[in-house]
């Protein structure tokens, strides 16, 4: 039931448990990768 699990521990119980990674990408690894991606080096 879902009033069993405590708070704390949804994230790695509930959104991380198939996840290879269990842990969620920090928003600046993101912004890093958006940057590269956009980069006019980046076309093949």
């Amino acid at each position: 039931m879902i009033d069993d699990i405590l708070e704390s521990e949804v994230i790695p119980r509930v959104f991380l448990h198939k996840q290879a990674v269990k842990k969620f990408i920090p928003i600046e690894l993101i912004g890093k990768l958006a940057l590269l991606l956009a980069d006019e080096h980046s076309g093949t």
